[in-house]
């Protein structure tokens, strides 16, 4: 009959080599590793709003009577649209939209997701009615560099070059310290709720 001792020492050596491999390998079922370019094909694209809580989102705006409706075709591969709406005599359709998206244009360029969120600082982005680029300003929201301009009340944050998100903003009144302070609020939320989603 085997040890105990045999046995233990037997379950440690599977458990160092299967960890061994799977380091080699690059492929750990608890890990995933943002700083590789995927292929979108390849990539979950989860449903933004399944990405955070009406709580959540009641809670970060101060608001209540949210109504959540999900926007775009449900079956696009590359992006997800979920639009939090409430009502406001201050401005009709008042609400929130929250995109999410995987490389669009991975063929040609597997770093396009940086590029262009490099891009909203030194190009900026276009705007309807003006014949000038409206640029984008960087600020920090915990370790996550985002970029954002309260003109047109959006913010712009990437996951490496894997995963695009974007916070647009149609509020009466809004400040740039009031919509950062929101995205403070949700942004941490969002970003662990994709990675529990990619780790199921």
């Amino acid at each position: 009959m085997l040890s105990y001792r045999f046995l233990y020492i037997q379950s440690i050596l599977i458990v160092f080599f299967t960890g061994y491999i799977s380091a080699q390998s690059g492929i750990n079922t608890r890990v995933f590793n943002f700083g590789v370019h995927r292929n979108p094909t390849e990539l979950l694209l989860p449903k933004a709003c399944e990405l955070i809580s009406l709580d959540e989102i009641q809670s970060a705006l101060g608001v209540k009577d949210i109504q959540v409706k999900s926007t775009g075709n449900p079956g696009d591969v590359k992006v997800s649209n979920c639009f939090f709406k409430w009502e406001d005599p201050a401005m009709p359709y008042t609400g929130m939209l929250l995109q999410v998206m995987t490389n669009p244009l991975y063929d040609d360029n597997p770093e396009y997701i940086s590029y262009l969120i490099e891009s909203k600082l030194t190009e900026g982005e276009s705007e309807q009615g003006s014949t000038k680029n409206l640029l984008f300003k960087e600020a920090m929201v915990g370790k996550v560099k985002v970029v954002y301009a309260i003109e047109n009340g959006r913010v712009y944050w990437n996951i490496g070059d894997n995963y695009l998100f974007m916070l647009t903003f149609n509020i009466a009144g809004l400040k740039t310290e009031k919509m950062l302070t929101i995205a403070q609020k949700l942004i941490p939320v969002i970003n662990k709720n994709l990675l529990g989603k990619l780790l199921e």
